[in-house]
């Protein structure tokens, strides 16, 4: 069944009268469930991609189908909406607060959401549990090493219970040992049903996926 579809879609920057294109005409379909990595050289547009299905960005023109519903056409506030209750996040550089513990960090999307505390201790532990880290709850995110801070990122994408988690580089600041320990806790996310879409160089966290999708020149070439 397909979650989201992506056509024609094209995102545009213009400097000094000069259009340039991060997206030339991208066409794209995700079935639910959907494990797929995108990879493509550095200005490929695998980011740009990224942030659009995430609803941080806007394209220029094309349409952005989710569920049915055509993203595309919503307004500010519906977009907000739909990155809440829709998208989770893992960043390269993990996102986090830094003023806040690990528990605190992956509570931050139950809080939006309007979840009732006791539920939210629950929920924040068991993702805590599930990535490794439930030891480390009450350590600062400042505190612990950066493939930890990752696994707290991910324990919070676990917790938010989004349809759709998009990973931008997820290992792309850790060493390989640890990055591997990090792609294994998709593996968690994957069981639960969630559908991932992971931009990396890597090949070898790239073939973790069912499909590798790959980039050039702001198009898919494969």
């Amino acid at each position: 069944m397909e979650l989201l579809s992506v056509v024609g879609l094209k995102k545009t920057y213009e400097k000094r009268n000069q259009v340039s294109f991060a997206l030339n005409g991208i066409d794209l379909s995700i079935n639910k469930g959907e494990y797929v990595s995108i990879m493509g050289a550095s200005g490929s547009g695998k980011s740009t991609l990224l942030q659009i299905l995430g609803g941080m960005d806007r394209a220029s023109s094309g349409k952005y189908i989710f569920r049915g519903e055509c993203v595309s056409d919503y307004n500010d506030s519906r977009l907000h909406l739909f990155r809440r209750n829709n998208i989770s996040f893992v960043f390269q550089n993990f996102a986090l607060m830094n003023y806040y513990n690990v528990e605190e960090n992956v509570e931050v999307p139950l809080i939006a959401k309007g979840i009732e505390k006791k539920k939210r201790n629950e929920i924040v532990a068991n993702a805590l549990k599930q990535v490794g880290i439930l030891d480390l709850a009450t350590k600062n995110v400042t505190h612990i090493s950066g493939g930890e801070q990752q696994r707290c990122a991910i324990a919070r994408a676990i917790a938010s219970d989004n349809e759709l988690v998009l990973a931008d580089e997820p290992t792309g600041a850790l060493d390989s040992n640890t990055g591997k320990e990090i792609m294994d806790c998709f593996e968690t996310l994957r069981r639960e049903g969630k559908t991932i879409l992971v931009v990396t160089h890597d090949l070898n966290i790239a073939k973790r996926a069912d499909r590798i999708v790959y980039l050039q020149d702001g198009r898919v070439v494969q």
